[in-house]
């Protein structure tokens, strides 16, 4: 049974993925705990806390988004490489 799968987790993409969530929500808390503090840097381990509980809620998310996202992305898209 050959299958043309759109998304595999693969070595690489559970490392990507765990980068990409690492350095977003690190980014994100940092900026919404300043913006809503009004202290900029803000408290380090308010920043801590909200970064550990961003990340634990962001990975799972964006491990079950992907393959979504991709395979409606490979459906809107008209460029010949996607086909």
């Amino acid at each position: 049974m050959n299958r043309n799968r759109t998304f595999t987790f693969t070595v690489a993409t559970v490392i990507s993925t765990l980068v990409l969530t690492t350095f977003m929500t690190g980014l994100m808390s940092f900026f919404i705990i300043a913006i809503n503090t009004g202290q900029l840097p803000p408290n380090i381990s308010d920043w801590i806390r909200a970064w550990m509980v961003g990340w634990a809620i962001g990975t799972p998310i964006v491990f079950f988004v992907a393959p979504i996202s991709k395979r409606v992305g490979l459906y809107f898209s008209d460029d010949p490489r996607d086909k």
